[in-house]
């Protein structure tokens, strides 16, 4: 991250150092963890089988871009490269990962978790993109078919009350993240180191954490809000939230890394069943990503998402080569009651000028 850090952003990157150790400690002690890249996956399945799930956002940069890149074809996602580099260089956190849930949702990750299994576990697991019931049985057997080998691999049994605990303490720091974002009086960038400490940390007592911390932060009056969705951001994928935060504006984040990620948002509350069918059946309901056939639901959520909170515009930061959001570009301009940008990125080098000048632009467009 760049720039002059607020109170907030120093106590959240501290945390997360903390939430590192605690997880190289809990490795040293016997512990396994799982990683997983995609907000589709039921995180609390992981820890009902006794592993720590992680979800990978952080560590990227353009040299981890550039080393993945030697991995695959050039047109892959950078996020793809970052991975796949960072696993093959050994750098935290993937090194951390002692499985990784090889959740496939594109054709570039399922390249990414071929390489990845080269060198390390990979449990392959298809997310439909069919949204019928149908297609979220077979997501519910998977995750079932994945807790039977997990407990026959590792010598655990599920259990259903761990679930239940670790989805209690997520569901609660949701709740506490979600009305922080829905407030619209949190500056872009605490706003994105809270998400990220969300993604990362054990959740048991992250809500009173999250509460602590959110008494750190800045006054920050926007001069208008924006909506932000598309791809996942990594921690350091700042260019953009430090421009608006300069520019004051205020950051509502609609995105698979934002609101979409934490259960209060995305499920409404604690999960019907404990079992691994019910709980990727939920995960598969609550999606909203553009890959959905049909995706109206996701269109639609943005808009309403837009108009409740009076967004004056739409940014939609995708990666490159990522045809999932860039292919869909026309739709929403057309659906949505605001201007739309949809901007392609990476983590190179020049990146953060070319980023300025379009979302700059972008800006001057909208009300002040």
């Amino acid at each position: 991250m760049t720039g002059t850090s607020s109170p907030l952003q120093r106590a959240c990157r501290d945390r997360i150092a903390d939430e590192l150790d605690s997880i190289r400690r809990f490795r040293e002690g016997g512990g396994k963890t799982l990683g997983y890249l995609c907000c589709g996956f039921p995180e609390p399945v992981a820890a009902g089988l006794g592993l720590r799930p992680l979800r990978i956002l952080h560590g990227a940069s353009g040299q981890m871009e550039d080393a993945g890149g030697s991995l695959v074809r050039p047109d892959i996602c950078p996020f793809i490269k970052v991975v796949l580099g960072g696993i093959f260089a050994g750098s935290e956190p993937f090194c951390l990962v002692d499985l990784w849930m090889g959740l496939a949702t594109c054709d570039h990750t399922r390249r990414c978790f071929s390489r990845i299994a080269e060198t390390a576990a990979v449990h392959t697991v298809q997310l439909p993109s069919t949204r019928t019931g149908k297609a979220g049985g077979y997501y519910g057997w998977q995750m079932t078919e994945f807790v039977r080998q997990a407990e026959r691999l590792l010598d655990v049994v599920y259990s259903p009350d761990t679930v239940m605990e670790h989805a209690a303490a997520r569901c609660a720091a949701g709740k506490v993240l979600a009305e922080a974002a829905l407030g619209g009086s949190l500056s872009p960038m605490d706003l994105h180191c809270l998400f990220h400490l969300f993604h990362l940390s054990d959740p048991k007592g992250l809500d009173e954490t999250l509460r602590s911390l959110l008494k750190l932060a800045d006054e920050f009056s926007p001069r208008f809000m924006v909506a932000l969705t598309g791809g996942a951001l990594t921690l350091e994928d700042t260019h953009i939230l430090h421009l608006l935060e300069e520019k004051r504006v205020g950051v509502l984040p609609l995105g698979c890394s934002g609101l979409q990620s934490v259960p209060f948002a995305g499920m409404n509350g604690l999960p019907v069943s404990a079992s691994p069918e019910g709980l990727a059946d939920e995960s598969f309901r609550s999606l909203r990503c553009p890959r959905s056939r049909p995706n109206d639901e996701t269109f639609d959520y943005i808009g309403e998402a837009v108009r409740i909170s009076g967004c004056s515009g739409i940014l939609v930061k995708t990666l490159k080569f990522c045809d999932l959001w860039f292919t869909e570009r026309e739709r929403l301009r057309e659906r949505m009651d605001v201007p739309v940008l949809v901007i392609d990125t990476s983590y190179g080098e020049g990146e953060a000028p070319r980023q300025r000048n379009r979302v700059e632009s972008f800006l001057e467009t909208l009300r002040a």
